[in-house]
């Protein structure tokens, strides 16, 4: 009866080419949840009898609604037109009117055909050039593999069909180191770490695949975001209904900037074609501590090259003597300016070759490896407290913990120099071919994180960098603990 069943489902072109197993697993747990269907099918002698029924055509109806809302009607393929133009390109590889015949098969595919090559080129420019991508629920996308500019390895992933197959087989074709593997993210995204015995996924692609998620289950997407084994995740949304009609507002793509600023990530987004695509930093500050680690040789170097003195003599009006901290104290430069003045000067870096630089320069001072957030000194210990540009890579939540930390450590009424870049809100920017997360505060903001932390503003100023990743205008405060 089942299999029947699953073949009469299957009829509609747009899934005939779904797994049977998948197909029949929809069927399942319809009837689980339809106690009326259940015993229509349970009581009815034949296929045939059942096939009469209302409750056959009522089946159908419910089980391809379920079918569509995690496939989605996006398959334009007709008599197997894709295997004709596979046998094809068997005979003529890498002919380029070939695969995009492959591409227009598919209605996402064929929608971003004339933007790929713009698309690629925009993402890899925020991420750098993947040697692993990940394509989940890739549809006809690995059929674009020329246009990527690269050769990864690419891995693709999609609901359990026979489409899978023909990727397989235009993989093998076209000699693409590639892997396929069948996947159901919303009933099995927790299995996405074991998929490959391969490193982390530079790039993950999630091209029009969220929202079709949240329709097979609410809130389930951030579930999957967590899951993918992936530095970088991209995920597009369309900004027109299918086939290029009505416009889709902004505000229904809101929930997913939601999604991902509660878990703290960062994200750029750009529009091409009638698609909007963000591309999603899972771990920023890792990347941005894997970047001072390696350029640390070069960066003691560098941070010679300018100067605070005038800053450091300024803050003596406020602290003419007593014990200071540098927290974040890179090699040591500011550091060493203090001790000449006679300040009792401890210093922190997360970086063990800054620390081991910031003590050859300053022996006598108490510089330790340790986090801004995490101070391994007692409370009250500081008369004041030095942060020059340490807060450029944290978010907003990060540095309040920061802020709270240095509270702590600071004596009653004690001082601290910060420098925060003047803007608005995250931005991902490239440094030396890497993509580092930098938070930029207008000066009503900086203003708000500093009050509700617990510091009274005494001086407020502007100074403006060139060059480097210091470039740019800095917000300059001098604050009291209260």
């Amino acid at each position: 009866m089942i299999p029947n069943i699953v073949a009469g489902i299957k009829a509609k072109r747009e899934l005939s080419t779904l797994d049977d197993k998948f197909v029949q697993e929809k069927i399942e747990k319809i009837l689980q949840q339809n106690k009326k269907l259940k015993e229509k099918v349970k009581n009815s002698k034949s296929f045939k009898e059942f096939s009469r029924s209302s409750e056959f055509e009522e089946l159908k109806k419910l089980v391809r609604a379920e079918l569509r809302s995690v496939y989605g009607v996006f398959d334009l393929d007709e008599k197997k037109g894709r295997g004709k133009l596979l046998d094809e390109l068997e005979k003529r590889p890498h002919d380029a009117e070939l695969i995009k015949k492959l591409l227009l098969l598919h209605q996402s595919s064929k929608e971003r055909i004339s933007y790929y090559k713009e698309i690629y080129a925009k993402i890899f420019s925020i991420t750098g050039v993947p040697r692993v991508v990940l394509d989940l629920g890739c549809g006809a996308n690995p059929y674009s593999y020329a246009f990527l500019g690269c050769k990864p390895l690419y891995l693709a992933s999609d609901l359990p069909s026979t489409q899978l197959d023909d990727v397989k087989r235009f993989f093998q074709i076209e000699g693409i180191d590639g892997e396929v593997f069948p996947l159901d993210l919303v009933k099995h995204h927790d299995t996405l770490p074991v998929i490959s015995n391969k490193d982390l996924a530079d790039v993950a692609f999630l091209f029009k695949l969220l929202d079709t998620l949240e329709e097979a289950k609410r809130n389930i997407s951030g579930k999957v975001l967590d899951s993918i084994p992936a530095k970088w995740l991209v995920v597009s949304f369309p900004t027109k209904s299918l086939g290029g009609g009505k416009t889709i507002k902004h505000e229904r793509r809101a929930w997913f900037e939601k999604l991902v600023r509660r878990k703290a990530w960062a994200f750029e987004k750009f529009a091409i074609g009638d698609e909007e695509f963000y591309v999603v930093l899972k771990k920023p500050s890792e990347i941005v501590e894997k970047f001072y680690s390696r350029n640390a040789e070069r960066l003691i170097k560098k941070y010679d090259t300018y100067t605070m003195e005038a800053e450091i003599d300024y803050f003596r009006h406020y602290v003419p003597r007593g014990k200071i901290l540098d927290v974040g104290c890179g090699n040591g430069r500011d550091l060493a300016s203090f001790a000449k003045r006679g300040y009792d000067v401890a210093g922190v870096d997360r970086e063990k070759k800054f620390v081991v630089e910031a003590k050859r320069r300053v022996p006598d001072g108490r510089i330790v490896i340790a986090t801004i957030d995490s101070l391994p000194f007692p409370e009250n210990e500081f008369d004041g407290l030095w942060a020059c540009a340490v807060l450029v890579h944290s978010r907003p939540t990060e540095a309040e913990r920061a802020l709270q930390e240095w509270q702590r450590v600071l004596k009653s009424s004690g001082i601290a120099f910060l420098t925060l870049k003047e803007g608005d809100g995250g931005e991902l920017a490239e440094r030396e071919g890497v993509t580092l997360y930098f938070h930029h505060y207008t000066a009503e903001d900086a203003r708000s994180l500093l009050e509700r932390t617990g510091f009274h503003i005494l001086r407020e100023d502007r100074s403006v960098h060139q060059g480097g990743s210091a470039m740019g205008t800095y917000i300059r405060f001098w604050v009291e603990k209260r």
